[in-house]
């Protein structure tokens, strides 16, 4: 049977029995599914669920909209999108080719699922309930296993957007830093893949992962006239320069300007720790004017200085946005510049950046941030 037929067929029985579908403790809304003329009309491989956060703070709804809206101009969507309390809106034909991870994994996923943000604990329950049974409800459809980031490009299972990028190909690393803001693991993914989830789940709180601040951030609204700005020093108990072309500008959806740098000069410094903050924002009308961020890295410890470090790279979990990795590269003139693989932080709105110096037993004993001043 062609796709066609079977997509006549589906819409044919969802219009009778009426919209939305349910499917265990979810409801799928299909309002914002793709036509029969439209998609991709390959059928996918069985091998992989590949599990995706959309990276911006927006709803399930807007996200469907847009990618029922625009998945041919954008060249992007998938199967379901899940978020707004619980709710699963049904974009892409599961069983057919999606356009969300490249294209060895878009063609052998049946299925791809987007998680939509919130900052309310409580609907991040609901969210990552039904996020976990939908991919363990068509991981048991298609006969692929429950197990998360396992093998390589030819093991079968269910796949995080990150596992794609290490392993296949790509730069994002969803859905972990955005679930790290609620306290979910990767090991407990896992875990909750495998056993399912019922009720309000298993979500756990943050262990001191989020607080509020006012102070020490990197980038800030400039409205029009940011063409005008030329240089800006970045304050670390001393001041540096920053070049020009090491600046970006980035348009916010508000239609104001974000200011960021691309290249800080790390050189003399050891034992510090890396503090890569998530998005903040200093509006306290607006999330609660917290910052959330993942992680930390170390720079250099103990007595290990940075001209002894060589290639270092670092991962940067940044809720899946594309300039995901920062590496360290010694200069020509021997100093050392931190930078993205991809030479912006493009996306990144209302990013700082902290160094913490370490003592010998890797324990804080004091700080240091950059911030950008005019």
């Amino acid at each position: 049977m062609s796709k066609f037929n079977k997509l006549f067929l589906t819409f044919v029985l969802t219009v009778l029995l009426g919209m939305p579908v349910m499917a265990s403790a979810y409801t799928i809304d299909t309002t914002y599914q793709l036509t029969l003329n439209e998609g991709d009309s390959r059928r996918a491989e069985n091998k992989f669920i590949v599990l995706h956060e959309v990276g911006t703070e927006s709803s399930a709804l807007n996200n469907a909209i847009y990618m029922k809206r625009a998945w041919s101009t954008n060249g992007a969507y998938t199967q379901f999108i899940v978020g707004d309390g619980g709710k699963v809106y049904k974009v892409g034909e599961d069983g057919y080719v999606s356009w969300g991870a490249g294209s060895y994994a878009n063609a052998n996923a049946p299925v791809q699922i987007e998680l939509a943000r919130t900052f309310s604990a409580e609907q991040f329950k609901q969210d990552y309930t039904a996020y976990v049974n939908l991919a363990r409800d068509y991981a048991v459809k298609y006969g692929i296993p429950l197990t998360l980031d396992s093998g390589n490009m030819y093991t079968n299972g269910i796949k995080s957007h990150l596992w794609v990028t290490d392993n296949i190909w790509g730069d994002h690393t969803d859905p972990y830093g955005y679930l790290a803001r609620f306290g979910i693991t990767k090991a407990q993914l896992a875990a909750d893949l495998q056993n399912g989830i019922s009720g309000g789940g298993s979500v756990t709180q943050p262990n001191g992962n989020s607080k509020e601040v006012s102070q020490f951030w990197v980038g800030w609204n400039v409205g029009a006239d940011f063409k005008r700005i030329q240089e800006y020093r970045v304050n670390m108990n001393k001041t540096m320069k920053v070049d020009y072309s090491d600046i970006y500008y980035n348009q916010n959806v508000d239609g104001t300007w974000s200011i960021g740098i691309t290249n800080l000069n790390l050189n003399g410094l050891q034992n510090y720790r890396l503090q890569l903050m998530q998005r903040y924002n200093l509006n306290p009308n607006q999330m609660n004017g917290q910052e959330f961020f993942v992680d930390s890295y170390v720079i250099g410890y103990k007595d290990v200085s940075l001209s002894q470090v060589q290639n270092l790279r670092l991962r940067w979990l940044n809720e899946g946005y594309s300039n995901d990795r920062l590496v360290m590269q010694q200069n020509a003139n021997g100093k050392w510049s931190l930078f993205t693989n991809e030479n912006s932080f493009r996306q990144v709105q209302h990013r700082r950046i902290m160094l913490d110096r370490l003592n010998s037993d890797l324990n804080i004993s004091d700080k240091r941030y950059y911030e950008l001043e005019k």
